[in-house]
């Protein structure tokens, strides 16, 4: 079997189990449910996944990678650095419960099984939105848009880790539609008095 085929064939496999363990959830689905809807046995579907705990991270993977192009697709259709800014940490809420939900369950179920197996993957996207998050801030420091005293890679570093999911604080939350719905009227909130201050300021 050629690399192509191989990958083709994994990926029809992730495919296939992203729908089993979005039906079922991850405790209740069975290495044989995905095999039989793949058209596989349960052998053959053990040569390319060593475990059903693989293919779930795998399957997350890929709903991850979704939420990140759809975000990059958002951003581009966007002008100001301010609201490209708003839109990278109110976004990323609505489009991990509509992309992402085995992201959101494997989170909801507050358990280190697959923590060693997705830190290289998390750390890599931890840099990308902290790398996307200083292009913003140095975007509209150039533009005359943002504060030009500020450090903006601190700035990203700061806004990520209290504002987006890499506070260790958050490690235990329980991420539901009703939290989802507070958690974006919250960040809007931040974000205006962040980008506008709270003191009132007179016309002149």
């Amino acid at each position: 079997m050629s690399d192509s085929e191989l990958n083709e064939k994994q990926q029809h496999i992730i495919n296939v189990a992203e729908t089993v363990f979005t039906r079922y959830g991850y405790d209740k689905t069975a290495i044989s449910d995905i095999a039989a809807e793949a058209g596989l046995g349960k052998g053959t579907l053990y040569y390319y996944f060593d475990s059903k705990e693989d293919l779930f991270i795998e399957v997350m993977k890929l709903q991850i990678q979704a939420v990140f192009v759809e975000m990059r697709e958002k951003l581009a259709t966007l002008q100001k650095a301010s609201d490209k800014l708003l839109t990278s940490l109110v976004a990323p809420l609505s489009l991990l419960r509509d992309k992402a939900p085995l992201y959101l369950q494997f989170i909801n179920a507050n358990t280190n099984m697959f923590h060693t197996k997705l830190i290289d993957f998390q750390n890599e996207k931890q840099s990308e939105i902290c790398n996307s998050l200083q292009e913003i801030i140095l975007e509209g420091q150039q533009s005359g848009e943002f504060r030009e005293d500020i450090d903006a890679k601190a700035c990203a570093g700061v806004i990520y880790r209290k504002l987006m999911f890499g506070d260790e604080n958050k490690t235990n939350c329980t991420f539901c539609e009703e939290m989802i719905k507070q958690k974006e009227k919250d960040l809007n909130l931040l974000i205006e008095l962040i980008l506008t201050g709270l003191i009132k300021r007179e016309v002149s």
